[in-house]
């Protein structure tokens, strides 16, 4: 699932500004859509499953940090059942929470709407989004699972809409992330703020 902001529909917060490109801008949540393939994961059997997740996830759903590879912002993930209707997710990089998510299905099954608490920047930035279900999840399997296709974001608040995060509830890591948080981890150790070379084409 990728996340699409209109750039043209965000609100200016600063009125007054020496051009009408400064200031700070605020992200209308009615603005952002999610696109691409449905999210897909199951909790049965005392696991967790994204298999729309990529790399693929498969961890126990007992509320302790499971390792995971291959994932830019994340290394380990907690999966705790909260109840028949809702799962949380917490999601940390080298020990330090990165994203923590909680799922919950509507009462007829068919909206999951996701809350987003996002550490990954300066501030902590709180998002919701909803998905609908397009596909059942396994017989016997706990209700968030089965196939959802993302929907629009419902909430985000005032840091989530004025520092042009880009969360979600699963988001792709592409190389790009993966070159932005190996920087963050390089100035976070105290080395020189450069950029990864760009890659010669074979």
């Amino acid at each position: 699932m990728r996340i699409v902001i209109a750039a043209l529909l965000f609100a200016p917060a600063a009125a007054l500004a020496s051009s009408a490109f400064d200031g700070t801008w605020r992200v209308r949540p009615d603005s952002v859509k999610t696109t691409g393939k449905p999210d897909v994961m199951v909790v049965a059997d005392g696991m967790f499953t994204c298999s729309s997740c990529v790399p693929e996830v498969k961890v126990k759903a007992d509320g302790t940090d499971q390792n995971v590879t291959g994932h830019a912002y994340y290394d380990t993930m907690a999966v705790t059942v909260l109840s028949p209707t809702s799962v949380q997710v917490i999601r940390k990089k080298a020990g330090k929470s990165s994203t923590d998510l909680t799922y919950s299905v509507s009462a007829d099954g068919k909206t999951l709407t996701a809350k987003v608490v996002d550490h990954t920047g300066a501030k902590t930035a709180n998002q919701t989004f909803t998905s609908t279900r397009v596909a059942a999840g396994p017989a016997g399997a706990h209700a968030i699972s089965g196939s959802w296709q993302g929907g629009p974001l419902i909430a985000a608040d005032e840091v989530a809409s004025t520092d042009g995060r880009r969360s979600g509830p699963h988001p792709r890591d592409t190389a790009e992330d993966r070159r932005q948080q190996r920087r963050r981890d390089r100035l976070s150790h105290g080395e020189e703020d450069r950029r990864d070379p760009p890659r010669r084409r074979p």
